[in-house]
């Protein structure tokens, strides 16, 4: 330990070496971690920017789907009765399958909902729907109230 102590007391340029090599690293780390810090934020903006973009993919996506819902089921609508009263239920069903609906249905005058989910057969003289109906207003029901029932 002795001769350490004196090799290193009698060559003052390893001292230096020495100090200058533990300046450089520090420094080096400290370069590293400012580039992880910044490639961070540019990681974490980028997926802010990716997951805005998908966001608006789905909601025009949804607001399709939805638009082409509304037209299938308007067009069921106003051809439901053109159909004899013993072919509606095929028409309906295969509507159903093609568009991929869980039930659809149609109303009689007394109110008696007719569906091709025999579960959902039931009076619906009481909804807005049935009410707007016989006043010669088109309306589409609020279908999720039925699924959750």
């Amino acid at each position: 330990m002795k001769k350490i102590k004196s090799y290193l007391h009698n060559k003052p340029h390893i001292w230096m070496i020495g100090i200058s090599m533990l300046f450089m690293i520090g420094v080096f780390i400290r370069i590293f971690i400012s580039y992880i810090q910044a490639f961070d934020t540019a990681l974490l903006e980028e997926n802010k920017a990716y997951l805005s973009e998908i966001a608006d993919h789905i909601a025009v996506y949804t607001e399709s789907v939805l638009k082409d819902s509304e037209n299938a089921l308007q067009n069921a609508g106003n051809a439901l009765f053109v159909f004899k009263e013993d072919q509606r239920m095929r028409y309906l069903t295969n509507m159903v399958n093609r568009e991929g609906f869980t039930y659809a249905g149609y109303a009689d005058q007394s109110g008696n909902f007719i569906s091709t989910d025999s579960y959902m057969n039931h009076n619906i003289t009481s909804e807005v729907a049935f009410q707007n109906a016989l006043q010669g207003k088109s309306t589409i029901s609020d279908l999720t109230q039925e699924i959750l029932r």
